[in-house]
């Protein structure tokens, strides 16, 4: 079951106008989706409120808060992660160019990873070295270079 199906329901019910409705959609991500959807439904009042816990049962979302706060908990690290790794932690810059390799909490971005990886390997973080290493080895958003690959694997 979907955001969009709780947004079915919701204009069902005349609760969402279409206006609203398109503003939901056009949201990339789930939490972001479900953060607008309560914020349309605190404007509108304890009616819509009610109709959007009977609209989670029916699609059977019972759990989307706890989901929700998943999703925050997330977010909040990631962003935790992004300023220590801005800040110049080696160990953060590793992860979020992990993270950006393997699209985890993030869009996955080859030249992302390789971005971190490069700020992390050239603190020495062994690695951050042999995973920009085998970014060149690859191709993977940088060209291929076995050259520049072997300078990183030593």
């Amino acid at each position: 079951m979907s955001v969009a199906e709780v947004v079915v329901h919701l204009r069902a019910n005349n609760i969402l106008t279409p206006h609203q409705a398109d503003l939901i959609h056009a949201k990339e991500t789930r939490l972001d989706r479900t953060e607008i959807i309560i914020e349309f439904l605190q404007q509108l009042g304890p009616k819509a409120f009610h109709c959007f816990m009977n609209s989670l049962k029916v699609t059977r979302q019972k759990d989307i808060f706890s989901k929700l706060n998943i999703e925050r908990k997330k977010l909040a690290e990631r962003e935790n992660l992004r300023k220590s790794a801005e800040q110049g932690n080696a160990d953060a810059q590793f992860n979020l160019g992990l993270m950006y390799e393997n699209g985890q909490s993030v869009p996955k971005s080859y030249k992302q990873a390789v971005k971190w990886y490069k700020k992390s390997a050239e603190q020495g973080d062994a690695d951050g070295q042999f995973n920009l290493g085998k970014m060149y080895k690859n191709g993977w958003g940088v060209p291929k270079s076995d050259d520049e690959a072997v300078i990183w694997f030593k």
